[in-house]
């Protein structure tokens, strides 16, 4: 099976490599030419505090800006772009893939929405990452236990879960895990959707947070106002899926639904807790990708998470204002006109 990956910086990178060294017959394309460049010169550098280091040496690495030198059609993709790039980066493809072949969203937010209108929702599979990963410099990814999960996510604190639209168990299912579990620990959910708005759920509390404040994994909840408004953001967002209908597994890792929405806005302690219990046991230097990109000068995913959180709120009639204020901060940071503070983020509190 001929894989190719669109977008190889922390996922993309970890997964491609890890599956190139084993055998697959992995492309890697990335938009960012110094990372090109590093992993031609060098491989793939994997810091691992849990499983130790790797280092990976894909043969097979271009930019994007290449892809018209492809000679092959390639049996699946894997979409590992920034979100904002989803349509764009499947386009580009769409030369190099067959009637039979599958495109594969293994990215935040919700891509399968984008996809399926390009490639037709028979092709489209999606891929939840449950962890934490990071890429700060080209070719050099740092592989971090998550923040908002819990312990229970593989070696090295990433698995991933892959899921059907129909949610039906399928042999092509179970072979992209094959092609994940290179990296680590893959398996099959019949629960797609649901997997997907939970991991959605960590991003618009996580990232979001960590972007508006600047502060790392380990510094944002130590702060019990931000724990507050880190608390509204999440019960929106829950509140927002279940009105629509995902059937939420778990929220944050290991709460329930009940145990958000069964309480006010913002005044679960079981939430408060484990954001604090958390904050403590994160790798010091870990960030969400959110706070990365800002840290990079670069534009965020804000509208594809807590933003696709207002606009389906809009549909579903749930009020979101948390939620819109955050966006309207990030954006705020994006455009030059703030920048990222903790007392900006604080004050939203309620």
């Amino acid at each position: 099976m001929k894989v190719a990956i669109v977008g190889t910086g922390a996922v993309g990178g970890f997964v491609g490599g890890a599956a190139a060294d084993a055998g697959e017959d992995i492309t890697l394309i990335d938009p960012w030419d110094q990372n090109v460049e590093a992993i031609r010169s060098n491989g793939i550098l994997v810091d691992d505090p849990v499983a130790g280091p790797r280092h990976f040496h894909p043969r097979k690495v271009i930019s994007i800006n290449e892809i018209g030198t492809l000679q092959a059609s390639f049996d699946l993709l894997l979409v590992a772009v920034k979100s904002y790039n989803t349509e764009m980066a499947v386009t580009k493809m769409i030369p190099y893939l067959t009637e039979d072949s599958t495109v594969v969203s293994v990215q935040n937010s919700i891509n399968e929405e984008v996809i399926m209108p390009i490639v037709g929702r028979s092709r489209t599979v999606g891929v939840v990452v449950r962890g934490n990963c990071q890429m700060m410099q080209p070719a050099k990814i740092l592989i971090t236990r998550s923040i908002t999960q819990s312990d229970n996510t593989g070696v090295g604190g990433v698995n991933y879960l892959v899921g059907e639209l129909d949610g039906k168990i399928t042999k092509r299912a179970e072979r992209i895990a094959q092609v994940l579990s290179h990296a680590n620990k893959a398996t099959v959910t019949s629960n797609l959707w649901g997997e997907r708005w939970s991991k959605l759920i960590i991003n618009c509390v996580a990232n979001s947070v960590c972007g508006a404040t600047g502060l790392r994994s380990s510094e944002v909840w130590t702060n019990p106002a931000l724990r507050k408004v880190s608390s509204q953001l999440a019960y929106e967002t829950v509140d927002v899926g279940n009105r629509l209908g995902y059937p939420i597994p778990s929220v944050m890792g290991d709460l329930s639904v009940d145990d958000i929405l069964g309480v006010p806005k913002g005044e679960s302690v079981k939430l408060d807790q484990a954001l604090l219990q958390r904050s403590q046991k994160v790798h010091e230097l870990a960030m969400p990708s959110l706070l990365q990109d800002i840290l990079k000068e670069r534009r965020t995913e804000i509208d594809y998470l807590n933003g696709l959180v207002v606009n389906k709120g809009k549909e579903a009639g749930v009020a979101t204002e948390t939620s819109q204020a955050i966006v309207s901060l990030i954006h705020a940071i994006e455009q030059g006109q703030a920048k990222p503070n903790p007392d900006a983020v604080a004050q939203l509190a309620i």
